[in-house]
Parts: C-alpha cells; sequence; structure tokens
C-alpha cells in the first residue's frame, strides 16, 4: 500500500469541554501509512505517533477500538466503521442542557418542521433527524466557534461542531439519548485519503451506539469508505461553555 503520513489537531483531553480557547483541548495526532497498515474495505488498521501514547492509550479504552502499543511513541489502531464509546447512556444524554438546548424556541421550531416533514410516522428515526439537519444548515463553514444548539438553529450555519451540537438537540428531543464526540475523521476517496479532525454524534437505539454524522449524511459516489477514531465525548453541556 503506497505510503501516506497526516499531522491531525484533534480534540484529546482528560475531558472534552466546549471551551473559547479549544488550545487547552488540541493534541497532535500523526497517522502513517505504510507496511504496517491494512485495508480491508471493512477496517482499517493504522498506526498513531503521538508524544504521549500512554494518555492516548487510556482515552482509546473507552471505546471499541482495537489496539496495541506499536514503538516507543505510537499505537496501532484497527477501526471497523462504527466505533464508539462503551457503557449504556446516563440520563444526561437524553436531557436539555446548556450546549445541547432543545427545550428553546428556536430548536423547537426546527422540530415543527422536521414533524411536518417526517416520512417514516410518528417516530422519527435517527437517519431521518441527521439528514434534516445537514439539510438545514445550509450556510456550512469554518468561521463559527463552537455555537451552541439553539444559536445554531437560529443561524442555520457552522461546521461539523454546529452540525453535531444541532443533531443532537434534535435526536434527544425525539427521545434518543445522544452525545457529540470529538476525534477523527479518516476518509478514503476517489481523490486519495483524508484526515482531519471531527466532530459527530453516537446515537443510543436497538440496545447500542450507532455513529450518525450530520455533514455527511448521504451516500457519495466518491467517497469509497469512511471511518471514525472517537477520541473523547463532549463532557461538560453546562454553563462552564464559554464564548
Amino acid at each position: 500500500m503506497r505510503r501516506w503520513t497526516w499531522t491531525c489537531l484533534a480534540f484529546l483531553g482528560t475531558v472534552a469541554h466546549a471551551q473559547s480557547d479549544p488550545g487547552l483541548y488540541l493534541y497532535e495526532i500523526e497517522l502513517v501509512g505504510g507496511e504496517g497498515t491494512t485495508f480491508s474495505g471493512s477496517s482499517l488498521v493504522v498506526d498513531l505517533v503521538v508524544q504521549d501514547s500512554d494518555r492516548l492509550s487510556q482515552a482509546l479504552g473507552n471505546t471499541t477500538v482495537a489496539l496495541q502499543t506499536s514503538g516507543d511513541r505510537g499505537l496501532r489502531v484497527t477501526l471497523g466503521g462504527n466505533d464508539h464509546f462503551k457503557g449504556k447512556p446516563d440520563r444526561s444524554l437524553a436531557s436539555s442542557s446548556w450546549v445541547v438546548d432543545f427545550d428553546e424556541q428556536s430548536v423547537q421550531s426546527l422540530l415543527q418542521s422536521l414533524s411536518e416533514s417526517s416520512t417514516t410516522g410518528e417516530e422519527v428515526l435517527p437517519r431521518e433527524i441527521t439528514r434534516f439537519t445537514y439539510d438545514q444548515i445550509s450556510d456550512k463553514h469554518y468561521r463559527n466557534g463552537f455555537d451552541i444548539a439553539s444559536q445554531v438553529a437560529d443561524s442555520l450555519q457552522g461546521d461539523c461542531t454546529e452540525h453535531a451540537v444541532l443533531n443532537a438537540a434534535l435526536v434527544r428531543a425525539n427521545g434518543y439519548p445522544a452525545r457529540v464526540v470529538l476525534g477523527v475523521l479518516i476518509l478514503f476517496g476517489e481523490q486519495g485519503v483524508v484526515a482531519a479532525g471531527h466532530a459527530w454524534n453516537e446515537i443510543y437505539y436497538q440496545d447500542t451506539w450507532h455513529i450518525h454524522d450530520a455533514t455527511l449524511p448521504l451516500e457519495n459516489a466518491d467517497v469509497q469508505r469512511v471511518f471514525y477514531l472517537p477520541l473523547n465525548p463532549l463532557a461538560d453541556e453546562g454553563p462552564g461553555y464559554a464564548m
């Protein structure tokens, strides 16, 4: 396999917070593809080179990602496409919060539109909600810092963090536990391989967690495979959030 290398700035800390200074939680991770890398179509084995492999190993130990030590500064991980955090949801992941504030009027208005547009009857399915979030955020850009759900519902703009926060609000309001996850997206496409720091959702239904990415809700002929390396859930959804 042809060698490829990325250096990603990915959110990694003891816990992840929505803060005005992302530098507190940015961690540099180098992903190296080469002899140690295999891609079967259903799974990806990749080496991660980091300054603190113990810290990264501890973070990934809370997930379903399979990992092993690879050198002094490395971890070899096996990604299966739907790797998620372990455990069952607690009550907070189904509730409105400071950041995921689905009880605000701007979000409630979107919920009404979602209900009226639903094609699946009274129960709106997570996949339909995720597609709705993608469609509603029509102005997609990187200028916003980390807006809370009601702000996103007002502006209908932003990047992956805005998509993930609004999607979590709409999903929770429909009765599904959901979290915002920060980590690395690895995308195989017609133009090669892309990796970047990213935010997405894990939604709990059918007795397990499922990845939903409101920035990539559609089948795309240019995208061959997508893998998610989950590093931290957004743990602080309270008033400690600061613009």
